[in-house]
């Protein structure tokens, strides 16, 4: 992973979500995960925002969470996503939309091993591929592939 490229200012879309570049490490990178939100937004992360304490601003860089990326690492699995975003993104299909999107992002083969923490203040996934260990605190219903 070549982290000498990511400057102050970069940023990627995840999801409907903004990934945007924090700071880095040889082998790390770290974003930030939020939206620009304006007075109008109806997300529940900013309810009762007090616009005017942000110096009128008609929008803001609202920071949700975070992702950190790490590679090459030791071990098994090369890539390490470690995701904390908000309840509603912490699911399964968030998961398979996330590693292949930040995979080409961040320019890395897409047949490299990873392992994928993805947590929620009350929600937590993870996932790796190949798989060594198996491991879920999510529900899923085997018939219908539902979670809950």
């Amino acid at each position: 992973m070549d982290t000498v490229r990511w400057k102050s200012g970069d940023e990627f879309r995840l999801l409907d979500l903004v990934a945007r570049f924090r700071f880095k490490t040889v082998s790390s990178l770290s974003f930030q995960l939020g939206k620009l939100v304006d007075r109008t937004a109806q997300l529940p992360e900013i309810a009762g925002t007090d616009w005017e304490a942000l110096g009128g601003s008609t929008s803001v860089f609202q920071i949700l969470g975070w992702l950190d990326a790490h590679h090459p690492c030791d071990g098994f699995h090369h890539l390490h996503l470690r995701i904390g975003p908000p309840n509603r993104y912490v699911s399964w299909g968030s998961i398979r939309d996330i590693v292949p999107h930040v995979r080409e992002v961040l320019g890395l083969p897409a047949d490299v091993s990873y392992c994928v923490e993805l947590a929620g203040l009350s929600r937590q996934v993870r996932t790796e591929e190949p798989q060594t260990e198996f491991g879920s605190v999510e529900r899923v219903n085997t018939t219908t592939g539902v979670e809950g």
